[in-house]
């Protein structure tokens, strides 16, 4: 917990917001994204290359495995990018887009993410559509995005400790 009232001390509301502003996973994640996609993706190209000189269909079923997953791990390391867009009032990432004038209430809070187990700060963004949107925080300058953000949603950002 000690992370988490650390992060939460360090951000600001009195941030000047213009332009647009970029962020993209954070050194760990980019690590083990790429540290896994390429060693997969290269036992995918060793067990296809085994099948087309040997024709034994297992060596098929295997690479074609780990290419699908090598394919899903290097997608997650090129794709991942959230952009704040103040010109355009705006959040935009590849599977997610809302304007800020929508946004109902924005809590930042920890929460369980994922199948470990593991506590990760998370911002919950509800929309005037009622959507639930969770954004983890697992982007480079964390505590620049969060600041941003609490900077622009001042009366509905709310933080839970």
């Amino acid at each position: 917990m000690l992370f988490y009232e650390e992060f939460i001390k360090n951000i600001k509301n009195d941030l000047e917001l213009k332009g647009k502003e970029s962020f993209s996973l954070e050194l760990k994640k980019k690590i083990f994204w790429l540290g896994t996609g390429l060693p997969i993706f290269v036992m995918g190209v060793v067990e296809m290359i085994a099948f087309f000189s040997q024709k034994n269909l297992k060596d098929a079923i295997l690479g074609t495995i780990f290419l699908m997953i090598a394919l899903r791990h290097l997608k997650v390391y090129f794709s991942y990018r959230v952009t704040l867009d103040f010109d355009k009032d705006a959040l935009i990432s590849k599977d997610l887009n809302f304007n800020f004038k929508d946004v109902v209430s924005c809590v930042l809070k920890e929460e369980v993410i994922g199948g470990k187990g593991k506590v990760q700060p998370v911002l919950e963004v509800v929309t005037s559509e009622k959507k639930r949107i969770i954004i983890p925080l697992m982007m480079n300058k964390q505590t620049r995005f969060v600041s941003l953000l609490y900077s622009r949603l001042k009366n509905i950002f709310t933080i839970e400790k």
